[in-house]
């Protein structure tokens, strides 16, 4: 096929001595098709020739001869000369050349020599393929070709999911709940539910669990009803069964513990009572058989000595502290202990147990006894504040005081969540500053020089 650029570059070379090579180089093809099909920016020109741009390019327009069986037209736009086709010769050479190189039409040796390399979609065997897979599969397939018919040496490459931290859930979760689900007649999905099943539990960070046993005492240290209700929601976040065991049962009264059973056995959670010290801990281990349970609770309340009595070991525990009644940090990292098959993880103590990475409106599903009442809320945004015709509001004697209070606490992080998401939003610096109402280009940190006050401060610290 004819070479139209090396055809223009001879021509300007018998006016402006110039190889034809170099000449070559500077021949560009327009983004804009009624600029021409090749345009010579006469700019490169200007200092060698000590002319301005414009007149160097009338000058070749004028003593240039090309003929016209090759370029129908040339045109000075401001420094440039655009030169056009001869189309009917464009649309002959290309006919020609396609019925001689049939399929191999368009191939080039541009490549020859590189390497390159085209990444696919790279899906998570753990997970279902989905259609933003198999789109980048195929923009990879696409590209693959396109390199391959330019000469260059390619290489595809489609890694098939991280065999890290989700498969070895995956493989974990089928060991121990396989036979609950029917993997052989649908795999995907079926793997895909236990993958899910397979949570993992914020502050601290632990995987794997079934059931969280939310530990807390009335006294010694006496744990805020809020407290407790910060465990469960969060129990309920992730979708985690949650069992409450008071300790130290031997401290309180019987009115005490019908109190707590009034307010959370009506609520589905099954309570136990129990005394590490007495080692009266029978009522709690049918709870834990064949189970992974993770013992969450404040400082003090006696976790580790719940675990000692049950597993019968000597791990280090700590009294209440005298001056505030509050408990001391013993657990200072996550531990799992094993015992008759079943798992027990330890957790160290939190005073507060924070919300802030929820939405307002999710606060009330953390609340059975709150959100039973939301479905009859006039507003579907109700947040059971203030608002008219709120049906939480309207039922609120049915609702304990203390569950209310806990629900706004929690929905107050959440709001605070919510206007710091608000204030982040998706800030990107801008690449160009204004200067007296130009737009000019960032000098990044890396090449900004220092100024010269900067480099006497640090002549001044070195001395």
């Amino acid at each position: 096929m004819l070479d139209f650029k090396k055809i223009i570059a001879e021509e300007i070379s018998k006016v402006v001595d110039i190889n034809v090579e170099e000449l070559e180089t500077y021949i560009e093809i327009p983004k804009d098709t009624s600029m021409g099909d090749y345009a010579f920016p006469c700019f490169r020109l200007a200092k060698e020739l000590k002319m301005a741009p414009p007149a160097i390019a009338n000058n070749i327009k004028e003593k240039i001869n090309v003929d016209e069986k090759y370029i129908s037209k040339v045109e000075i736009v401001g420094g440039y000369l655009n030169f056009f086709v001869n189309n009917s010769l464009l649309a002959e050479e290309v006919l020609k050349e396609f019925d001689n190189k049939k399929e191999n039409f368009g191939t080039s040796n541009i490549g020859a020599g590189k390497n390159i390399v085209i990444d696919y979609s790279s899906p998570n065997i753990a997970k279902p393929f989905h259609i933003g897979h198999l789109r980048s599969t195929v923009i990879g397939g696409a590209l693959y070709n396109v390199y391959k018919f330019l000469g260059y040496n390619v290489t595809g490459v489609n890694h098939l999911g991280d065999y890290g931290t989700q498969f070895g859930k995956l493989i974990e979760g089928y060991k121990r709940w396989g036979e609950e689900y029917d993997i052989e007649s649908n795999p995907i999905d079926e793997l895909t539910k236990i993958y899910v099943r397979i949570n993992e539990l914020k502050r601290p960070n632990v995987a794997n669990i079934e059931q969280i046993v939310v530990v807390a005492t009335i006294r010694e240290p006496q744990v805020p009803l809020m407290q407790l209700d910060r465990y469960l929601a969060q129990a309920k976040f992730f979708n985690i069964d949650a069992i409450i065991c008071i300790n130290k049962s031997d401290l309180i009264t019987e009115n005490e513990k019908r109190e707590i059973t009034n307010i959370y056995k009506p609520l589905g959670y099954d309570i136990v009572f129990t005394s590490a010290k007495n080692n009266d801990i029978a009522s709690l281990l049918p709870y834990l058989k064949n189970k992974t349970s993770i013992f969450s609770g404040m400082s003090g309340v006696g976790k580790t000595s719940l675990i000692n009595s049950i597993i019968g070991e000597n791990l280090k525990t700590k009294d209440i502290s005298s001056k505030n009644s509050r408990g001391r940090h013993t657990t200072r990292h996550t531990e799992i202990f094993e015992f008759d098959n079943s798992y027990i993880v330890d957790t160290p103590g939190f005073s507060l147990l924070k919300f802030d990475y929820i939405e307002p409106k999710e606060a009330e599903k953390l609340f059975d006894d709150i959100y039973c009442f939301s479905y009859r809320c006039k507003y579907s945004n109700c947040l059971h504040e203030n608002e008219s015709e709120c049906n939480v509001l309207k039922n609120q004697d049915k609702i304990f005081k203390s569950r209310l209070d806990s629900y706004y606490a929690i929905l107050k992080e959440a709001k605070t969540y919510k206007e710091k998401i608000k204030r982040q939003g998706k800030k990107v610096e801008s690449r160009v500053k204004k200067v007296s109402d130009r737009d000019v280009p960032k000098i990044s940190s890396q090449k900004r020089s220092y100024s010269r006050k900067k480099l006497k401060q640090s002549l001044g610290s070195d001395i």
